[in-house]
């Protein structure tokens, strides 16, 4: 958990299927690069 106010922090999602998913993070309709 993150305090409100920071900004600093990582999420992981491993997906796998057949064709290979496409995974995309979005924040109020934006989508949030992949560094």
């Amino acid at each position: 958990m993150q305090k409100e106010g920071d900004s600093n922090f990582a999420i992981t999602c491993r997906a796998r299927g057949k064709p290979m998913p496409q995974v995309q993070w979005t924040h109020n309709g934006q989508t949030i690069p992949a560094d």
